[in-house]
């Protein structure tokens, strides 16, 4: 590029590449020999939100990245003075650029409780239609004020805006989706609809093409995750690893921290010691600043792994202490992370707590968890049946077969051996889905019908599909007096009272 006018554009598209292979340094020492320098508006305002995203990753904080900003607004009143016809404009195109590289740093720490326009200004696109970007970044500031609060179907509405907020003429409009987009698959994950987040990113990557081609690595980490929050471990831990291998090349969204903290709480769940030393190597290592909600639980994810790889006394302070640092700042959403953790452990006195939070928290996964908690407060057989659907409604396997746990302890103190082996078996079950690895899915028999004859388990199994006994008799080819006698055999055999309890002991 030899055009002078054209250089200083030039070097941050070359910045960016940099930036995207996670050479911050780099990408730092090219934008930072210009910021603030050129002859136009438009040569002060290349590459700046980069550079203020650069000097975030580098460890800076938002106020030291403001300050060092404010080269911006000197340069704006040089270029006013130089040309003082268009004065006005060169001011207000400068002042608007600090105010949205301040909005970027401050969503990209998630400082939401230090800055209040997010929350209180005009976060609606159409009230603030002059400046998108900064729009959007507001937006996905107080998005991550409602995901600390619990409230990722919230969040997702706000962040659906923010995604219509950004300008696609503006310069930089490929980062700001990017950003936008990464947070919008962090609110479907922890609102438990696993397939919503799978696709977001996915979907996105293709749509936008090679542009986009860092999301790669994305969905491997958000898949990783979910199948963490299922239970889904041995899976996990090869979805995260690839993707941390793609992060070590590039991570443009700086996503490595908390992939790594996952992966290690992945390995520590399956007892792969040697790899979680490797992922908690990663994770101690990394350098690349986080925002608030990552930071804690990304610690959170390590002091799990930690306390499943041996004895950790202080693992359910520490857990609760990240997921509520200020009694007086709604965090129930990081306290639901903090309380999942510690019930997984079992740790049941988190219980009481979780409850307490349950109405203000939205999401499937919420619910089921919350379910798990209300059945282990009351201690009844039938909570924890009913607990354990909720879980597995919300496909979290790990929680359903420790619901249906309980239920077996609950049907051993009273000597029921039939439905304490029935829930026994619901549990393996539940485990087996849980540990299965990628392609190797295939449905192991189930014990809790082999009670029955084959005639038997055909007709329940029709019941249970919602059949009446005169479909039933049609379909096999017997008469309706048959299927009854069949029927009330089974209900005997079985411990239960009628057909509505069927689908708890013959679903899956």
């Amino acid at each position: 590029m030899q055009d002078p006018e054209l250089q200083i554009e030039a070097r941050a598209v070359i910045a960016r590449t940099y930036y995207n292979n996670s050479d911050y340094l780099a990408a730092r020492d090219i934008l930072e020999a210009d910021f603030g320098r050129g002859n136009k508006v438009s040569d002060l305002l290349a590459g700046s939100l980069l550079w203020a995203a650069v000097l975030w990753a580098l460890g800076h904080t938002p106020a030291e990245i403001m300050n060092r900003a404010d080269r911006l607004l000197q340069a704006g009143e040089r270029l006013a003075r130089a040309s003082p016809e268009d004065a006005a404009g060169i001011l207000a195109s400068t002042r608007e650029r600090w105010d949205t590289m301040q909005s970027l740093v401050l969503a990209l720490a998630g400082e939401f409780s230090d800055h209040n326009s997010a929350a209180d200004g005009p976060t609606d696109p159409e009230s603030s239609p002059a400046n998108g970007t900064r729009t959007a970044f507001l937006l996905c500031l107080e998005a991550e004020r409602l995901l600390t609060q619990g409230k990722p179907l919230s969040a997702h509405a706000v962040l659906s805006k923010a995604l219509t907020a950004v300008a696609p003429d503006d310069d930089e409009s490929d980062f700001v989706v990017d950003f936008v987009l990464v947070r919008s698959a962090a609110a479907a994950i922890h609102a438990g609809d696993w397939r919503w987040a799978e696709n977001l990113v996915a979907e996105s990557a293709v749509r936008s093409g090679p542009g986009m081609i860092s999301f790669g690595a994305g969905v491997h980490a958000d898949r990783g995750i979910i199948l963490l929050y299922q239970g889904r471990a041995a899976e996990s831990l090869n979805a995260l690893s690839a993707a941390l291998e793609a992060f070590r090349l590039a991570d443009p969204q700086h996503l490595f921290s908390v992939t790594a903290a996952m992966a290690f709480a992945a390995a520590a769940e399956v007892g792969a010691r040697d790899k979680a030393a490797q992922f908690l190597a990663d994770y101690e290592s990394a350098t690349t600043n986080l925002s608030h909600y990552a930071r804690a639980l990304s610690a959170m994810a390590v002091i799990y792994g930690k306390a499943r790889l041996g004895s950790y006394p202080g693992a359910a302070a520490e857990l609760s202490a990240l997921g509520r640092p200020d009694p007086t700042v709604n965090t129930a959403g990081l306290e639901l992370d903090a309380l999942a953790f510690c019930l997984a452990l079992g740790d049941h006195g988190a219980a009481a707590r979780l409850l307490e939070l349950a109405p203000g928290l939205e999401g499937r996964r919420a619910a089921a968890i919350s379910a798990y908690a209300g059945a282990i407060m009351t201690d009844q057989a039938a909570d924890h049946l009913e607990a354990a659907k909720s879980c597995e409604d919300a496909e979290l396997w790990g929680f359903a077969a420790l619901a249906y746990d309980a239920a077996s302890h609950c049907y051993r103190v009273v000597g029921d051996t039939l439905r304490e082996r029935v829930a026994s078996t619901h549990r393996k079950r539940c485990l087996a889905r849980a540990d299965k690895p990628a392609g190797q899915e295939a449905a192991e028999p189930d014990e809790t019908l082999s009670i029955l004859t084959r005639r038997e388990r055909d007709i329940v199994g029709l019941a249970v599909q919602g059949l009446s006994d005169r479909q039933i008799a049609t379909d096999l080819h017997v008469s309706v007096r048959t299927v009854e006698g069949h029927l009330y055999r089974s209900y005997a055999k079985l411990g239960v009272k009628g057909r509505d309890e069927l689908p708890e002991i013959a679903e899956g």
